[in-house]
């Protein structure tokens, strides 16, 4: 079998398991509370004296530009302000809080079936490349397909309420989560990365933590102390801006950087599992 029928094939295997098992009911709760949660912001955001103030679609215009700007920087700010605010905000929240839900769903990807030896099952029938990225790729199925439900359920609020036509929050708020998956893969790669090292699933979990934290710490609060853009490259969400703006260098430098963080991450993994007695 050819390497891609593998991983197609081991993918699969994958996502069923897990649906199979109680994670599909976890799954599916923690998406309802997180999504109801982001939709009770979304209407108190709209009823904010803020918001009121921008209401007049003369104002509310120069406000979304000006919130934008202060993100993406002017020139992209322009190009987004038919995008409500309520949309663009509930893809930052799922990229912030993507990190935590990869942790939870993806950390016994691979520790759980070195604990118990399983992966020997596969390792006769399948490549053992095939076998990582398939598990890497299942996970980020999984995450991807929460992280849409959640959106969904803000989508759903920003209609109801009248903030938005349903044709231009769908418009948006799908343009929006497709931006965002370059960052979910980038940071499941890590994930698998760091967790695929130990055969214990808790260990796995809290080195997964512990790892994601350090991510932050030189991605984030060392590249803002040093002033160094370089660093800023370690975390994915640094990239955020870049991959929701219109301007085709931003985007080329964000798919850069999220895809480049992969394939360097997944296939250091790769070869580190290729190499392990399992």
């Amino acid at each position: 079998m050819n390497p891609l029928a593998e991983i197609v094939a081991l993918f699969v295997r994958e996502l069923l398991r897990s649906l199979r098992s109680g994670k599909a009911v976890i799954l599916a709760t923690l998406s309802f509370l997180v999504g109801s949660a982001l939709a009770l912001g979304i209407t108190r955001l709209e009823e904010s004296e803020l918001i009121r103030s921008a209401s007049d679609p003369a104002h509310m215009m120069e406000f979304r530009e000006q919130a934008y700007s202060a993100f993406v920087g002017m020139s992209a700010a322009h190009k987004l302000v038919e995008s409500p605010l309520e949309v663009a905000g509930i893809a930052w929240i799922n990229v912030f809080f993507c990190p935590l839900l990869i942790t939870l769903i993806g950390f016994d990807a691979m520790s759980s079936d070195l604990q118990f030896r399983s992966v020997r099952y596969f390792t006769s029938r399948a490549r053992r490349s095939s076998i990582y990225l398939a598990k890497m790729l299942g996970v980020f199925a999984l995450i991807s397909t929460i992280l849409l439900v959640i959106a969904s359920l803000g989508w759903t609020v920003v209609i109801a309420n009248g903030i938005a036509a349903p044709a231009v929050t769908l418009k948006w708020g799908v343009r929006f989560w497709i931006s965002t998956l370059p960052i979910v893969l980038a940071w499941t790669s890590i994930a698998m990365l760091i967790g695929s090292q130990f055969k214990t699933p808790m260990l796995s979990l809290l080195t997964t933590f512990v790892g994601f934290f350090g991510v932050w710490v030189f991605g984030v609060a060392f590249s803002h102390y040093f002033h160094s853009e370089a660093l800023g490259w370690i975390y994915p969400g640094t990239f955020t801006p870049m991959l929701i703006t219109l301007e085709p260098a931003d985007l080329g430098k964000g798919l850069a950087g999220t895809l480049g963080s992969t394939v360097l991450t997944s296939g250091l993994g790769v070869y580190l599992f290729t190499q392990r007695d399992v």
